[in-house]
């Protein structure tokens, strides 16, 4: 084989490798996407189920759950915080404040707890946050309690309520998508050795597979018990 020729075929076997794992990288993304749609629908259903039951403290935690399977063109995320708005809405009408705060409250965490490179759905951010300053001082203006005492109550239970992330399976997610991000870019740029026969090429594809995907599952677990 000529020099040319063996060239020609090193560099059809590099792209085939890289349609490979650009075609794998697409498939996960996809699973990851249609896994949390799955997720944030189901606890819609749920959180509708509840509210047809006039259960208002149910229906917004599962209001709130669909919130934090957030991910993009996802419509009952959306559904989800405008559900959480009407809540909100007739329990000001009917001058049940408390009630009220905990579904806007709901509304401005799950969108935050969403944020990532970007924080979604700003204006909704936006609109809760008035709501509550709102509700927030008319409530204190009628029990005439000090307002830095009443502040500093507001911020303890909002601490209280918030979903602090686990700090063990956060380094866990972490550490399991760098490493599969790493073991994917070093299996596209590191040519694997051809030493002997074709079957060490084969058990060393196996091997940057295998350790792709303990890394890709630490992830995933990560993901979810965080």
């Amino acid at each position: 084989m000529t020099a040319e020729g063996s060239s020609a075929l090193v560099k059809r076997s590099l792209a085939r490798k890289a349609l490979l794992v650009i075609g794998l990288v697409v498939m996960m993304f996809l699973m990851l996407w249609a896994r949390a749609f799955y997720g944030s629908m189901e606890t819609y259903k749920r959180g509708e189920a509840f509210l047809r039951q006039g259960n208002h403290i149910r229906a917004i935690t599962y209001f709130d759950r669909s919130l934090h399977w957030y991910t993009p063109l996802n419509p009952y995320v959306r559904k989800s915080a405008e559900r959480l708005w009407e809540i909100g809405n007739k329990a000001e009408e009917t001058g049940d404040t408390k009630l009220a705060l905990i579904a806007y409250r709901s509304i401005r965490s799950g969108f935050y707890a969403a944020s990532h490179f970007i924080t979604p759905y700003k204006d909704w951010i936006e609109r809760a946050e008035a709501k509550i300053e709102d509700l927030a001082s008319t409530d204190r203006e009628q029990k005439g309690v000090p307002k830095d005492v009443l502040d500093l109550a507001d911020r303890i239970r909002e601490d209280q309520r918030a979903d602090s992330p686990d700090v063990f399976w956060t380094v866990i997610l972490e550490i399991g998508l760098l490493g599969w991000i790493g073991t994917i870019i070093a299996f596209i740029l590191v040519p694997l050795k051809r030493e002997g026969a074709s079957g060490f090429f084969r058990v060393s594809t196996l091997k940057w597979f295998s350790v792709a995907g303990v890394f890709f599952a630490m992830w995933i677990i990560g993901m979810m018990r965080a």
